[in-house]
């Protein structure tokens, strides 16, 4: 007698239970993984916003005031100063996208610097090899209009997406001091980097393990997924297409922010 058998005999309404199972496997696996799925979109469409947006929320305790959406100054500010999203990764090409959309906005206005705290979404057109999608994208991103020591625009990521070529800029392969090319790619219209202040490379490296997916970090450490960078001569922008769902990750961000700002002085 096989095991199943004597299970069989002991517990006779198995020979009852088997054969519905057998019958309905693929329901009863089906029916999880749908709810799976369903649960995953409820999370990224619905609840991850909802969160995000209360966090931003918590900028009235640090001496941000709440603004109107269509402020000009902001308007200004996020056209002028919202880093590029590096999208393009592999086979996969942003191809068509939508004006930036302001759906909450903060202000602080200190020491002749304007600091803008925003969640910005957009449509995008997004291509692979075989199938062409349209997606909706949201992004928390931090502005502050000052004067910077910079003499060009400087885009900076921190992980392994590339910017698309028809930005017109190129990757800076040489004149950044090592350990910075290993943490972050920098990107130019003529693919140098000479007046770069040597206290904001400090910064960054100090900021590479929250702000660089390849920076070093300890085990269980929060890091700001696909956060980018970008620095003018007149203000500087920091964008990253994650939500940030918990009071502690935003503190986090906000010490890089200050910490990059301080930097700038």
């Amino acid at each position: 007698m096989t095991p199943l058998d004597r299970l069989i005999e002991l517990f006779p309404l198995m020979k009852v239970v088997l054969p519905w199972v057998s019958d309905h496997l693929p329901l009863l696996v089906g029916i999880p993984f749908v709810l799976v799925i369903v649960l995953v979109f409820i999370w990224a469409g619905y609840i991850a916003p909802r969160r995000a947006k209360r966090i931003l929320k918590s900028m009235l305790a640090r001496e941000y005031s709440p603004l109107p959406l269509d402020d000009p100054h902001l308007q200004e500010a996020v056209t002028r100063l919202t880093p590029l999203i590096f999208t393009t990764y592999r086979e996969e090409t942003v191809r068509e996208k939508g004006p930036w959309r302001v759906e909450l906005a903060y202000v602080q206005t200190r020491a002749g610097r304007t600091r803008f705290f925003a969640h910005l979404s957009r449509f995008a057109s997004i291509s692979t090899s075989q199938v062409t999608r349209r997606d909706r994208d949201f992004s928390l991103v931090f502005l502050e209009t000052v004067r910077m020591p910079v003499d060009k625009e400087v885009h900076v990521v921190g992980d392994g997406y590339r910017l698309d070529p028809e930005h017109g800029l190129q990757k800076v392969e040489a004149g950044i001091e090592a350990p910075l090319p290993a943490l972050f790619d920098f990107y130019t219209e003529d693919a140098s980097l000479a007046a770069f202040p040597a206290a904001l490379k400090e910064a960054l490296l100090e900021c590479s393990p929250f702000l660089s997916l390849r920076g070093t970090r300890k085990k269980g450490a929060s890091y700001l997924f696909h956060a980018r960078l970008k620095f003018t001569p007149n203000g500087w922008g920091l964008v990253s297409d994650e939500f940030v769902h918990s009071a502690k990750k935003m503190d986090e961000l906000m010490n890089a922010v200050e910490r990059i700002s301080q930097s700038l002085s």
